[in-house]
């Protein structure tokens, strides 16, 4: 892979998290890497943990409140096309999510060489708690530099789920672009980490279920089968 390729992640007070991220990134058998990287409104240490990492060409913005989800990605698009400087397409991850398989990147990149309709390709996270349990997601996703440019950023409606969905359904709807999966691209996920820090967590996190699954289904006029 020649292009120069952005690495995108929104962290949130989870400052335990920013090494073990770096170390398994850096890991990775790929070179040509820039970081954006978003702390979004922590009040913990995980800023100064970042900043440990942060190289010459890297981005870190520090937003001084919780954006949400969407809004801290939207940094990230907004960063690259600030510092463009020959960097290309985007690796999005959660702050989260962490590498086991060092060729996973150069996987993912390959199915864009292989389909010029290939517009996002999911890599495979386990959970960490039970690691036969895997599913794919945009936490761990490669995107095509073109299909921001189609269709601009995530919808900040969302505060913390449905807007990788919403982002994936406007993306297929104009039919330009799919998705694939590249199932030799691994990574562990720590599902929940931060929404369900302290003793509100799980209260936050079925607020804003309920307030995101709403938003979607009137934007889609769609009904969504209740997560839990």
């Amino acid at each position: 892979m020649s292009n120069k390729l952005n690495v995108g992640v929104l962290f949130r007070n989870n400052e335990e998290f920013v090494n073990p991220f770096f170390f398994f990134l850096r890991k990775s058998t790929i070179m040509n890497l820039r970081m954006i990287v978003v702390d979004n409104g922590s009040t913990d240490k995980t800023a100064d943990e970042i900043q440990k990492h942060i190289k010459k060409d890297d981005v870190f913005i520090r937003s001084v409140s919780n954006v949400g989800i969407a809004g801290g990605r939207n940094l990230i698009l907004e960063a690259m096309k600030k510092h463009d400087n020959g960097y290309t397409d985007l690796l999005l991850f959660d702050s989260d999510v962490f590498i086991v398989r060092q060729d996973s990147i150069n996987r993912m990149y390959d199915m864009f060489s292989l389909d010029n309709r290939c517009g996002m390709v999911f890599g495979t996270v386990r959970s960490f708690q039970s690691f036969s349990l895997s599913a794919v997601g945009i936490c761990f996703c490669l995107i095509r530099k073109e299909v921001f440019e189609l269709q601009g950023g995530f919808d900040p409606q969302f505060k913390m789920f449905y807007d990788d969905t919403d982002f994936v359904h406007q993306m297929e709807t104009r039919g330009k672009y799919k998705v694939s999966v590249c199932e030799k691209a691994m990574a562990v996920h720590m599902w929940g980490s931060t929404i369900f820090k302290g003793s509100e967590g799980g209260k936050i996190r079925e607020e804003a279920l309920l307030h995101d699954r709403l938003c979607y289904e009137k934007k889609w006029n769609c009904k969504l089968e209740k997560v839990t």
